[in-house]
């Protein structure tokens, strides 16, 4: 190896993930703000781990004059919690935006089935802030998996337990689920020259094709590639005359797959149909998220209505019980009365008890 980081600096969990960064970029130390450079290479990279931190790098790193010797420590660091519930994120992917450079808002997933959206520059005046801005746990295992779509920017895919879903930046649930497979999925991937075409790799060895624009209640197409569990999947880039996918499965064996032409080139107007596509699963979840406010309401109503009923019917069989309880007590006392005549000799045994003597 070149370099080596300390240890004391690095990680206190497995590292789970790493991704290069833009090159002709300058990153700020004390705030994590990333500046153009002068300088057209790529120095920089960031890791994420188990320990919920995410560590950026800088590859261009100086001899110690004291030590003589490469000391290599992260330039910025930045620690992901989970906000409604105590600890740090379990990382497992992260996912930044590129899009006219490098964007400081990005996804990051969990060991618990959780999405989260953060920002990792840190506020001015702030000592302690909380980088994670926003928690979804909507899976319901490791998500495994997150991926931007190469033709929307704002458009994510996340793969975990049995089922993918589709995220849109700045909404807190999945705009789309699929259904649950048969076995537990290991990966995923956008097509990079099909907007409505993504690929899932399950932990049998079969790689599923959905393409969206045909069906989207199961997958289009299931191939098997190995007898093992699949845990990679990459594209190529792609040339007008083939495409190929590289396939990584459990054995430590590496598969070359070349995509047939129906899923290499898009149709008519592939991307614009997925954009209405995307459009009307928004409105579908808003409209779901409207209905479960409208439903939540009415709940709450209608325990408010059920709970005054019931102090209602409380106090109508209590006022029912002091009644019974009052005529019990007055047969009581005219038994006793009449018993206290007979024995004085007001009245006779055979005399009838109106109460008048």
């Amino acid at each position: 190896f070149s370099l080596l980081s300390a240890i004391e600096n690095s990680h206190t969990g497995i590292v789970t993930d790493l991704q290069w960064l833009p090159e002709g970029i300058e990153m700020s130390r004390p705030n994590g703000i990333f500046q153009k450079s002068k300088s057209e290479d790529c120095n920089y990279f960031a890791t994420f781990a188990r320990d919920g931190k995410v560590l950026f790098w800088d590859m261009r790193v100086k001899k110690d004059p004291k030590k003589g010797e490469f000391i290599w420590t992260p330039i910025y660091n930045v620690t992901l919690t989970r906000l409604e519930v105590a600890g740090d994120l379990g990382g497992v992917k992260f996912a930044f935006s590129f899009a006219g450079g490098l964007q400081s808002q990005f996804f990051a997933t969990s060991m618990d089935g959780e999405v989260a959206f953060s920002d990792f520059v840190k506020p001015q005046d702030v000592e302690h802030p909380e980088y994670t801005k926003m928690v979804s746990n909507y899976h319901f295992g490791p998500v495994l998996a997150i991926h931007r779509s190469p033709f929307f920017e704002d458009i994510l895919m996340t793969v975990g337990d049995w089922t993918f879903r589709i995220w849109k930046e700045g909404h807190q649930m999945p705009i789309f689920s699929s259904g649950c497979a048969d076995t537990f999925l290991s990966t995923g991937c956008w097509s990079p020259t099909r907007p409505g075409v993504l690929y899932t790799a399950k932990k049998d060895g079969n790689i599923e094709v959905w393409d969206l624009l045909d069906r989207s209640h199961e997958a289009s197409m299931v191939t098997t590639i190995s007898s093992s569990s699949i845990h990679s999947m990459e594209f190529w880039p792609s040339s007008s005359t083939q495409q190929l996918l590289a396939v990584g499965d459990g054995q430590g064996v590496l598969h070359i797959m070349e995509m047939p032409r129906n899923l290499r080139r898009p149709v008519p107007n592939e991307k614009e149909t997925m954009a209405r596509f995307f459009e009307r699963e928004i409105l579908r979840v808003e409209y779901v998220i409207e209905r479960q406010k409208f439903h939540a309401e009415e709940f709450k109503k209608n325990e408010a209505l059920l709970k005054a009923e019931k102090t209602a019917d409380k106090k109508d069989i209590k006022k029912q019980d002091e009644d019974k309880w009052d005529a019990k007590a007055e047969a009581e006392y005219r038994k006793l009365e009449r018993e206290f005549k007979i024995q004085l000799g007001l009245i006779s045994e055979d005399d009838p008890d109106d109460g008048t003597r």
